[in-house]
């Protein structure tokens, strides 16, 4: 069987946009050595165009790692700033409970691909409050319906003759009610 690795969708963003950012920039670093060296071509000094090419590409080495830590950084900042709406509907979420069924997400800064989800969502958990609300109702009246009968019953064995075994189902009647 075959296990599918999950991804959380922050990681996944960073990853990707974190490779095309020094992708784009080893581009640019690579055009710029070929164009260093077009124009150390037109320098008739072997050792002066060697030392120019040696000395650019020592001065701009370093540049690289230290650009790349700081697009990965940037990246990682803007994917979680980007995504801190959704991580803020899903604590929503994990707080909806029986007792709070009320809570409802909130589309506030919500990226547009989420909207219809959170929609769908909230509409789904009117439909639950809905069908708690019936059932508590239904649960209310059924109590109700059922506590008539019983009072009838009592009142009609207080007037019997009392009796142990008139007792003991009047008690029973009230321990019911």
């Amino acid at each position: 069987m075959r296990v599918r690795r999950v991804y959380s969708l922050e990681g996944r963003l960073v990853v990707r946009l974190t490779a095309l950012m020094i992708s784009a920039m080893a581009i640019g670093f690579v055009a710029l050595m070929i164009y260093s060296r077009e124009a150390a071509r037109k320098i008739a000094d072997e050792a002066l165009k060697d030392a120019l090419v040696t000395d650019f590409l020592h001065d701009a080495a370093w540049a690289f790692p230290i650009i790349a830590v700081v697009l990965l950084a940037v990246t990682i900042l803007t994917v979680r700033s980007s995504l801190a709406s959704v991580r803020t509907a899903s604590e929503s979420a994990a707080k909806i409970s029986p007792g709070r069924i009320g809570v409802r997400l909130s589309t506030v800064d919500l990226p547009i691909e989420l909207a219809p989800l959170v929609a769908a969502m909230n509409d789904a958990l009117d439909r639950l409050e809905k069908g708690f609300d019936l059932q508590r109702r239904f649960t209310g009246d059924a109590a109700h319906e059922l506590r008539t009968p019983l009072a009838i019953l009592s009142a009609g064995l207080q007037s019997l003759d009392e009796s142990d075994e008139v007792k003991q189902v009047d008690d029973e009647v009230w321990a019911s009610l």
